[in-house]
């Protein structure tokens, strides 16, 4: 009943919000991109958007990548905009809204003191590769912090970069009081100095200089300044800012009163951390496939969920096994994806969320740090046959402990393969203390080494060489790697 009226109540925020019940005389004035987007405005150009205290600004808004609805805030194409510049420049914005430009240091702070928002970060070669990055947490604070920025939750292909620079201010080449904006010859947030540098010289593509072009680390380092960066933003949560819509909207004094308790219900049960266990909230914003589950969906899929602490990010979710509301961390199934990875990788997850992946050992933390949660290892071999294994206590650690696991407490009919590594960090073969991953090939939590390698090669079935498969020894040994396997958790 909970969830029915809420999702009554979304679905008459999101008709006022659409100008379904907006009176003629209320204009609609888009807070950002992704009001155009919901306003049904789906091609890819230069709007209008009014911030909450602003009289509106242009914005270059992306409508097609993954979703739509992003407001950028920086672009880099082709070199014409020169963007070692001072203070005030970047404070207010320079350049072409539809070519090159940045949109200034106090557009983002208005933007981003709306909500929460997300970071995305376009960035090509002059090959033509293209890679990206995405933060689930952004913002940038005012004037008097130096528009210091917040940013967190990494996930994409081209490496975390910007993580470096959370909780730096601006720094220009008029404001620059660790030297950095003179060195690196661009606009930034520069720390000691940086790991990105997407405001440096327009170089195109190798340079001998150091670190002075538009260079991301992680992906081309130093010696190579990228072709095209984009820089773009998102809102993430949405259900605020229907309701207090609504409220406007609405002609019924009663109406107005209830839909004001209700919303101040949301607004209190979110700034106290209280509203995750709430059913008809945890149907807006569930913490893991579970919540998903009780707010009636049941289908397999990919879900986006939101663990305390986080921007939210996206998972696999079974619907369908034991009772459904499993999240998936984990998924073999062709050997698409090569699980013989750094310790970086692991530790922010890699793969395709639909096909074969890692979720991250920093999720998989996040995820078990918010309650008692079981661990179930389903596994197939190349005959068709299937077995599976189930612990009844799993968490993992924190990256200080390692990600040490905890597991214990089996049951199921693959036998008891996980228990051997209880209490043992995450080994992977640039971190690799005992050399198991090495011999292995795989990122896990070896012990001296293991009884289970679900992150082995895949070797499709019998195999000469020892245990460095997907192998589960107390089904098929350790000359035999399995066709599929997934780890899933759920809450108790």
């Amino acid at each position: 009943m909970q969830i029915s009226l809420f999702a009554s109540l979304a679905i008459f925020c999101y008709a006022c919000r659409f100008g379904l019940l907006v009176s003629a005389s209320i204009p609609f004035l888009p807070k950002d991109c992704q009001d155009i987007l919901w306003s049904g405005q789906k091609k890819s150009g230069v709007y209008t958007i009014y911030p909450q205290g602003t009289g509106g600004f242009k914005a270059f808004c992306d409508m097609t990548t993954a979703g739509g609805g992003w407001t950028a805030i920086q672009k880099r194409k082709n070199g014409k905009i020169g963007f070692n510049r001072f203070w005030k420049e970047y404070q207010y914005g320079f350049g072409d809204i539809g070519g090159e430009h940045w949109i200034g240091n106090q557009r983002i702070h208005q933007i981003t003191s709306q909500g929460w928002y997300e970071l995305r970060i376009e960035m090509s070669d002059f090959k033509n590769k293209r890679k990206y990055a995405l933060y689930r947490i952004f913002s940038v604070g005012s004037k008097k912090t130096g528009y210091r920025l917040t940013v967190g939750e990494y996930e994409g292909n081209a490496g975390d970069s910007l993580g470096y620079h959370n909780g730096c201010s601006f720094f220009a080449r008029d404001r620059d009081t660790n030297s950095c904006s003179h060195r690196f010859k661009g606009g930034w947030w520069y720390k000691a100095c940086h790991h990105a540098n997407l405001n440096g010289l327009y170089l195109k593509g190798d340079h001998s200089s150091v670190a002075n072009g538009v260079n991301w680390y992680h992906w081309h380092g130093y010696h190579y300044s990228l072709k095209t960066t984009e820089m773009k933003i998102r809102r993430q949560y949405i259900i605020e800012h229907f309701c207090l819509t609504t409220l406007i909207c609405v002609t019924s004094t009663m109406m107005k009163t209830r839909l004001f308790f209700l919303f101040v219900i949301f607004v209190i049960g979110n700034s106290a951390k209280i509203y995750r266990r709430t059913p008809f909230l945890s149907a807006f914003f569930p913490q893991d496939c579970q919540d998903i589950l009780w707010s009636e969906t049941t289908e397999n899929g990919v879900y986006t969920i939101y663990p305390r602490g986080t921007g939210g990010f996206r998972v696999y979710c079974d619907m369908k096994t034991a009772g459904g509301g499993w999240t998936v961390f984990q998924k073999r199934k062709d050997g698409r994806v090569n699980f013989n990875r750094n310790w970086v990788d692991y530790k922010y997850g890699f793969g395709n969320i639909g096909g074969e992946y890692w979720l991250g050992n920093r999720r998989i933390h996040q995820l078990t740090s918010q309650g008692w949660y079981m661990l179930r290892v389903d596994m197939s071999d190349f005959t068709g046959k299937t077995k599976y294994a189930e612990y009844r206590v799993f968490s993992v650690g924190n990256q200080s402990s390692g990600f040490k696991i905890t597991v214990d407490e089996y049951r199921g009919n693959a036998g008891n393969a996980l228990s051997y590594v209880n209490g043992q960090p995450f080994i992977t073969k640039d971190k690799d203390r005992n050399n198991c991953s090495r011999k292995y090939k795989g990122g896990f939590w070896y012990k001296a080494c293991h009884y289970a390698n679900p992150n082995g090669l895949y070797l499709r079935g019998r195999h000469a060489s020892f245990a460095d498969g997907v192998n589960w020894k107390q089904w098929h040994g350790y000359h035999y790697s399995l066709k599929t396997m997934e780890m899933k958790i759920r809450r108790l």
